[in-house]
């Protein structure tokens, strides 16, 4: 039996919207994602001339993305600071000495900006950061000067990586070494991100096991108990109260639960 046009439709926006996600990492040796376009060329000339000197004195990478909108990227509705930790963690097997990382995310339709620090910061860049927000980031965004705020951030950021010596904390690796998980805690990293990359698809089948129930009740009322494909596949149907609690523990969390590579402190701002 075929099912109606309109909850064929209503599937097809539903993959759409959750194949909506962060941004891809870049290739390596490359410091920018501009995907909402505020970025002049000598802007980005000076930020990666920035971020390649700190990345080969000191292993720290710096990177900076902007979006149109968290809504854009599927995450409507969600902080600045779980949309800038999320990217962090997403990013964070493609990226060379992530956990000691400093991330400047942009959204521009929300208004928002966030700076992120991987694990091994510890939190010691927080003043840095913060004065970094609401000095400079945000005074000229009010003005529309979007790439010559972020190229200001990253020279201001740069310089406080070499006075401020990366934590050898939960993340170990000094300044001017090789910062890598610990076997465990990336093995866990790694199972928790295919999970979750594996969430949009349970979503999808949860919806389409849940329409499909409606729907042929609709026709027969109690008849799709009584139905022999319930009978064989009664196993199934009990998926969407396992999904539905996955998804949501998902869309709270934000990136931040333990294992990740974000953690070690930031700062947010609005304008």
């Amino acid at each position: 039996m075929r099912l109606p046009h309109t909850v064929l439709a209503f599937l097809a926006l539903a993959t759409a919207a959750y194949a909506q996600s962060y941004p891809p990492a870049p290739a390596q040796g490359e410091w920018i994602v501009d995907g909402a376009n505020l970025i002049a060329e000598s802007d980005r000339a000076t930020i990666r001339s920035a971020c390649a000197s700190l990345h080969a004195s000191h292993q720290t990478p710096l990177m900076v993305v902007t979006v149109t909108s968290m809504a854009s990227c599927g995450r409507a509705g969600w902080t600045i600071e779980q949309f800038g930790a999320g990217l962090f963690d997403s990013w964070g097997t493609a990226r060379d000495h992530w956990a000691q990382g400093i991330l400047i995310v942009v959204s521009r339709d929300d208004r928002k900006a966030r700076i992120e620090c991987g694990r091994a910061w510890g939190g010691r860049l927080n003043a840095e950061t913060n004065a970094v927000m609401q000095r400079t980031l945000v005074p000229q965004f009010k003005s529309n000067r979007h790439g010559a705020g972020l190229a200001a951030a990253v020279l201001e950021l740069a310089r406080a990586v070499l006075r401020v010596p990366v934590t050898s904390g939960a993340v170990p690796g000094p300044v001017g070494g090789t910062t890598h998980m610990p076997d465990a805690v990336h093995h866990s990293y790694n199972r928790r991100t295919s999970l979750f990359g594996a969430l949009p698809v349970l979503v999808i089948v949860i919806i389409v096991v849940a329409i499909v129930k409606i729907f042929f009740r609709g026709l027969g009322g109690g008849s799709w108990h009584g139905s022999r494909w319930h009978r064989r596949h009664h196993g199934f149907s009990s998926g969407p109260s396992w999904g539905s609690s996955r998804s949501s523990s998902f869309g709270g969390g934000g990136g931040r639960r333990g294992g990740g590579f974000s953690g070690g402190g930031g700062a947010s701002g609005s304008w």
